[in-house]
């Protein structure tokens, strides 16, 4: 084999390493993503979950709210007092 063909064909075994480290890497850098988009989409559910979950308590205080209002009416008008 000749000087130039054995260069020629480091350098060809070199190019493939280095495009295979590349493959690596990129597959590496793919599955991060995943996971970061994986946990992004947990967060947000359960952004989403605890959204739904302080409205709904805001609801129900308000309807406390209103609820303790009216009986205080209740009781003034009656004159009576639950204190």
């Amino acid at each position: 084999m000749h000087e130039h063909e054995i260069r020629l064909r480091e350098r060809q075994e070199h190019d493939t390493e280095h495009t295979a480290t590349h493959c690596n890497t990129l597959q590496h850098t793919a599955t991060h993503c995943n996971t970061l988009q994986h946990t992004a989409t947990h967060c947000n559910t359960l952004q989403h979950t605890a959204t739904q979950e302080m409205q709904e308590h805001e609801i129900r205080l308000r309807e406390r709210q209103e609820h303790d209002t009216e009986k205080e009416q209740t009781q003034r008008e009656s004159g009576t007092c639950s204190l």
